[in-house]
């Protein structure tokens, strides 16, 4: 109970941070295609066209895409942690792998076989419950939009989010089918 009492607020800090910094580097990258529908920006007595300006913006904003993936990438690898320490199993011997080493090749006996049955059910409980609060999450976004008026923008985290779930869907179900594994894993 620890665990998910302090989980929720790193969480919450951790997607704060990631939705920051891919949107702040996209929008970097993104500034000519923005900047090129937009009107000269009038400032009383000066007139200033931002889209000359713009071109300079991705010059700033590719790096920035690069060194946010990398620091995603260290949230990941410190969330990990996080989990291991407050679950008890960093100093357990049989729950460390060594990274540096390759993993075992899989058997394809009936022990096996039930690992994976077990592991693709978990997987789908997973995508349900996905699917359910996206589900959830849009509706109250949707009659929030519906409520408030002044224009539709709840199409937008449908659309995101949407995407997330489909990819998420395609990555549960597997798109080659069950017969790819043996083949894959032999050779």
């Amino acid at each position: 109970m620890l665990y998910l009492f302090l989980r929720f607020p790193l969480g919450v800090a951790t997607f704060t941070v990631a939705v920051a910094l891919i949107s702040v580097s996209l929008s970097l990258v993104l500034a000519p295609a923005y900047m090129w529908t937009s009107d000269e920006v009038d400032w009383g007595f000066w007139t200033f066209d931002p889209y000359p300006a713009a071109w300079f913006l991705p010059i700033v904003g590719i790096p920035a895409l690069i060194v946010s993936m990398h620091l995603m990438n260290a949230m990941a690898i410190g969330s990990g942690w996080f989990a291991r320490v407050m679950l008890g199993r960093l100093g357990d011997p049989a729950a460390e792998v060594d990274a540096r080493e390759p993993a075992p090749r899989a058997s394809f006996g009936p022990a096996s076989q039930g690992r994976k049955t077990k592991r693709r059910v978990i997987g789908f409980r997973i995508l349900y419950m996905h699917l359910a609060v996206y589900i959830v999450v849009i509706e109250m976004l949707a009659i929030i939009d519906f409520a408030t008026g002044g224009g539709w923008w709840f199409y937008w985290p449908l659309i995101g989010w949407g995407i997330g779930v489909a990819v998420h869907a395609l990555a549960t179900i597997s798109v080659l089918g069950a017969a790819w594994e043996p083949r894959r894993a032999n050779g």
